[in-house]
């Protein structure tokens, strides 16, 4: 199922076909947000399979995805904001073969040069050639330094990609891509791309395909 902007009958505020949905999982990304689980629940049960749009993902894939954007937020460089972001990719390449690529979002004293941990990810897969992302986990929260009020209030809210990772991950999106958002509570939002960036502007309006592109066969 493709839940871009392309209702036949009535293009006002419709994004999805409903009617079109072929499992439960598609219906509940389509009708709303997303699939709320908990970590322990997907833990248990790792061979159970989800499936939209033709992509198959299981519980145990999803926690693997969420273990790796802890493990890469042990690496961030947030002393400014203290506010510390992992991020784990599952992309493709043209052999057909698949990584799990992670980054941590890093700070910089000129603040503008920041770098979120979504966009370091996908830079990262992108320069080992991985162009097709499936899925991407995002975790985040303050460290120790703030205290613990402030910390438990911010785990309140599932932190998403800003609008530049948004406009980032969409260029190399492999239609559907699923982001998991994960709270150091235990709670894990499933939803996808086109969700948090519905009708975005990326290479498919300029008919570009990123996973096919070669600097060596470029047309003159």
């Amino acid at each position: 199922m493709d839940f871009r902007f392309d209702h036949m009958a009535s293009t006002d505020n419709i994004l999805a076909d409903l009617k079109a949905s072929k499992t439960a999982m598609e219906l509940v990304i389509g009708a709303g947000k997303g699939l709320e689980i908990a970590l322990p629940h997907l833990r248990k049960m790792p061979d159970k399979i989800l499936e939209v749009n033709s992509y198959r993902v299981t519980y145990g894939e999803i926690s693997e995805l969420v273990a790796g954007a802890r493990k890469a937020r042990e690496f961030s460089y947030a002393p400014y904001s203290h506010f510390n972001v992992g991020a784990s990719i599952f992309a493709e390449n043209k052999s057909g073969l698949f990584a799990r690529i992670g980054g941590c979002n890093v700070e910089n004293a000129s603040y503008g040069e920041t770098k979120c941990a979504e966009r370091v990810a996908a830079f990262k897969a992108v320069s080992e050639g991985f162009r097709k992302f499936h899925a991407f986990a995002v975790v985040g929260g303050f460290d120790d330094s703030i205290s613990k009020d402030i910390r438990r209030a911010a785990q309140k809210e599932y932190i998403t990609p800003c609008g530049a990772c948004r406009q980032v991950t969409n260029e190399f999106e492999a239609n559907p891509c699923l982001v998991i958002i994960a709270r150091d509570t235990g709670e894990v939002l499933i939803t996808t791309l086109q969700y948090l960036f519905p009708c975005g502007f990326g290479p498919r309006s300029l008919g570009m395909d990123p996973a096919r592109y070669d600097r060596h066969k470029i047309a003159i």
